[in-house]
């Protein structure tokens, strides 16, 4: 294998990790969106309830606080799909050195 090849193998590593990089923070952008317009969303039907007088009701009560445990178990959810995608990420880059290795080892032993 040449220089050449190595630089190319290089850059498509590079390219891969980029590529993995910007798929964890548009999952993690997501996340931070779909919480951001949920709370958005409660604290609307909290300000209308109060306004019209049955924001201390506890079936009100009840079932925002319902919502907010299901947003909740939600965003644990994509926080746990979002740290696969971290451990997927970090494998790579554990694949990528070693098949660097094994082309400068290889490389070395027909030099």
């Amino acid at each position: 294998m040449t220089d050449r090849e190595l630089r190319e193998l290089e850059d498509a590593q590079a390219e891969q990790r980029a590529d993995a990089r910007l798929r964890i923070e548009a999952a993690e952008q997501y996340v931070h969106d779909y919480r951001s317009r949920i709370q958005e969303v409660q604290e609307r039907f909290s300000d209308f309830a109060s306004r019209e007088g049955i924001g201390d009701d506890s079936g009100f009560r009840d079932e925002l606080r319902r919502s907010s445990d299901i947003v909740d178990q939600n965003v644990a959810y994509a926080g746990r799909k979002v740290a696969e995608l971290e451990e997927e990420n970090d494998q790579l880059l554990r694949d990528q050195t070693d098949e660097r290795e094994r082309y400068l080892a290889q490389r070395d032993t027909t030099d």
